[in-house]
């Protein structure tokens, strides 16, 4: 084919209309033909060159073989010029593939819409056989297509069924080559493909698609593949260990589906049959296409038809924000009572920036964010420049930024070191349980502020959004806004939030919410439109994380680019790993049983590539060996059976040492789990919560008041009280900024902050 730099421009032959889906590499438009009126599917790609080769073969296959009927029919290639209004810093040439229309969406679609019902056998097995019959034909053309799965499979309104997508396809020289490369979408992938990825010795051939089938097979029938709840790391792990997967409810699928899916997944793919003798299994023989196909038809039919019954695009109705918020300032004193605290501040820098979008993934560890190729392809959503654009320039116009509280768009600035007090690189990894004071001077002489908006529930937690806050509270969430004016606005009512944090860079909030303590991620985006009143159609307000319950504590890490989390409940401990593109979810990464049900849980990497869990129960402190599963005690009351304790915070104080503070005691120790010192904070009453104050002090919040103390010795260095307060709670710190709760009489609460 010709070079793709020669290709012709689409000009104004095509009008794009809506998003429809977005494929490995590139986004799918509807779009219409401006002379015919027909309407056709648009995928647009970057134009990157060291992937020129990569698409030449996708855009081969499509041209040779798009007349099948199972495959989609190709209509050209075009190259459209950079798009001047583009946010992007260095805008590209565009690839333009034109193809036919699957205007129904994929089978998983039509299978997530039927929930709880499922897809009827009779028409599993006429989808099917349709997908083989597309597979064979690529078979018999020396094409292994490598990305078996719902989500490649399309129809259209008139049952129609076309399998899409061969980004990661390969031509073979002749029917004997076998390839190598560590390619595909992990849930999906054959032992034998997996197997590539350490033993570069390892071959395969056209049977892995077949392994795939079955998987497809599976997943039409459960609506999601087998260890979908797994990161897909953990499950490309599994998958060669674990016996071959089969449907969970047997009962309720016929002798021919089950025996079909053993059949496609035979481990050993030198005895696993081709799709030739895939065709002649007695599953896919019983097919009557043509009735299925009018079957599938009038299913499609049925559900869209009952899908636009749904009352989903109901705009969601803003309160009204809360009275300004401002500030007073006050000075740092031993016995100082706040309740007299009501100086004006001048308002706060209102300089507008964007938080960073999701990082891409390098090439290593492609397989977390969907199709894995061991190339230097990224997929077009993560990629950026590190001076590009953000995820917030592509959502929102100027107007509408500029009617977003300031510091909710505000970008992260880098962390100043040159004031003489240097922190150390191992403390960018501790998130909100360390201070970091800008001078030895400030830690004894900080800056308090009040808020003078006082809330009617409780605080239970909060955590910085940008510059501003998010605060949970017994009954609902809500963001501060701390720069202009300053408002609050009321974002989920009726909802307990007992533990949040925020993760800019992947969009979402991971919290601990409702009777359940259910643990869930919510969009930011999502809050982005309710602050905005803009409608939040096709946005999802949150996600259940694997369903978990009766969740006590969670802890995030962070290593380069894999985003943590490990969670404690009952008495279990799962650490989940951040799964990108097309996941956006935190999936199951470790899961370990415990003989202590944990009261707050502790993760931190050290030694750059170790995980390192910690956690207290109500008898001590342990350890798991995130290897074994062994628990190890570092800690354990004398006499567990007779006594307990009350344990307040888990601090790392450097890479091998960790504070572990409970009652009013508190125990060094090192990296081996032994014990190195016992120090006695002799508290006036037993604090709530406790934050490392860098480096060698802790702050520890009682009941009327906040202590400072030497950290290796438990020495008192100063004390502040508050008379009017039933309870004081530390809620976040960020650098040298710190925010905590005064509770009242009543259950009101009035925020404060701190800074160093």
């Amino acid at each position: 084919m010709c070079a793709l730099r020669d290709l012709p421009r689409p000009g104004g032959l095509f009008q794009l209309m809506d998003i429809v889906g977005t494929g490995n590499y590139g986004q799918v438009f509807r779009a219409m033909h401006t002379k015919t009126k027909e309407l056709v599917a648009v995928k647009i790609m970057d134009l990157i060159e060291e992937e020129e080769e990569d698409i030449k073969v996708e855009i081969d296959i499509l041209k040779k073989f798009g007349t099948h009927k199972n495959l989609t029919t190709f209509y050209g290639v075009f190259l459209a010029e950079p798009d001047g209004n583009t946010l992007e810093r260095h805008p590209q040439e565009k690839l333009w593939l034109v193809m036919e229309l699957c205007d129904a969406g994929s089978v998983i679609d039509l299978a997530e819409k039927l929930k709880p019902k499922a897809i009827p056998e009779n028409i599993i097995a006429y989808i099917i056989r349709e997908t083989t019959e597309a597979i064979r034909f690529l078979h018999k053309n020396l094409i292994i297509h490598r990305d078996i799965k719902g989500q490649n499979v399309l129809m259209n309104a008139h049952g129609e069924v076309k399998l899409v997508d061969f980004g990661v396809s390969a031509m073979l020289k002749d029917k004997k080559d076998k390839r190598n490369s560590y390619i595909g979408t992990p849930y999906w992938m054959a032992p034998e493909v997996i197997a590539c990825d350490d033993q570069r010795d390892s071959l395969y051939d056209q049977r892995c698609d077949v392994w795939a089938l079955g998987i497809f097979a599976i997943e039409l029938a459960e609506c999601e593949p087998p260890l979908a709840d797994h990161h897909p790391m953990r499950a490309s792990f599994l998958i060669p260990r674990n016996p071959p997967p089969t449907l969970k409810e047997e009962k309720k699928w016929s002798e021919q589906y089950i025996d079909f899916v053993a059949k496609c997944l035979v481990k050993d793919f030198e005895k696993r049959p081709t799709t030739k003798k895939i065709l002649d299994h007695t599953f896919l023989k019983s097919v009557n296409a043509k009735r299925q196909r009018a079957a599938l038809a009038d299913l499609i039919e049925k559900v869209q038809r009952g899908h636009k019954r749904k009352d989903e695009d109901e705009l969601v109705s803003l309160p009204s924000p809360g009275p300004v918020v401002s500030e007073s300032p006050a000075s740092f004193g031993s016995n100082m009572d706040w309740g007299e605290l009501s100086r004006p501040v001048s308002q706060l820098s209102s300089r507008a920036h964007t938080p960073t979008p999701p990082e891409p993934l390098d090439v290593n560890m492609q397989g977390l964010a969907g199709p894995i190729r061991r190339t230097s392809r990224v997929p077009v959503s993560n990629s950026r420049s590190s001076n590009g654009p953000t995820m917030l320039d592509s959502i929102l116009t100027k107007e509408q930024r500029a009617q977003l509280p300031d510091a909710t768009i505000a970008q992260r600035r880098p962390r100043k070191t040159d004031t003489g007090f240097a922190v150390p690189d191992a403390f960018a990894l501790r998130g909100t349980d360390v201070v970091v004071p800008s001078s030895p001077e400030r830690a004894m002489n900080p800056q308090i502020r009040k808020l003078h908006k006082r809330f009617n529930s409780e605080i239970l937690c909060a955590a910085f959004w940008g510059a501003n806050l998010l605060v949970g509270t017994k009954h609902e969430l809500c963001l501060l806004d701390r720069s202009g004016p300053g408002r609050v606005f009321p974002l989920i009512g009726r909802r307990r939030f007992q533990q949040l944090a925020v993760l800019e860079s992947l969009g979402v909030m991971v919290t601990i919410c409702g009777k359940k303590n259910k643990l869930r991620t919510y969009n930011l985006n999502y809050f982005k439109s309710l602050i905005l009143r803009q409608p939040t159609k096709k946005q999802t307000l949150y996600q259940d994380v694997n369903k978990h319950m009766h969740c006590t504590h969670f802890s995030l890490a962070r290593h380069d680019r894999l985003r943590f989390l490990c969670v404690a409940s009952g008495k279990s401990i799962t650490i989940y790993l951040w799964a990108h593109k097309p996941y956006y979810k935190f999936m199951v990464f470790k899961e370990f049983a415990v003989p202590h049900e944990p009261v707050l849980v502790n993760l931190k990497v050290i030694h750059e590539e170790e995980l390192k869990v910690v956690f207290a129960s109500k008898i001590g402190f342990h350890a798991v060996d995130v290897n074994t599963g062994a628990v190890i005690n570092m800690y354990v009351h004398p006499n567990p059976s007779k006594g307990s304790i009350t344990p307040h915070s888990i601090m790392q104080l450097d890479h091998d040492e960790y504070m572990l503070l409970f009652d009013r005691r508190g125990v060094r120790i090192d990296y081996f789990g032994e014990k190195v010192a016992e120090v006695s904070f002799a508290w006036e009453s037993s604090p709530s919560s406790a934050v490392l104050l860098h480096p060698d002090q802790v702050l520890g919040w009682g009941s009327k008041s906040i202590e400072t103390r030497d950290i290796r010795t438990g020495e008192l260095l100063g004390s502040m009280k508050h008379k009017q307060a039933v309870k004081l709670r530390f809620l976040c710190a960020r650098a040298n900024k710190l925010f905590f709760a005064s509770v009242k009489q009543g259950g009101s609460t009035q925020i404060y902050f701190m800074t160093f």
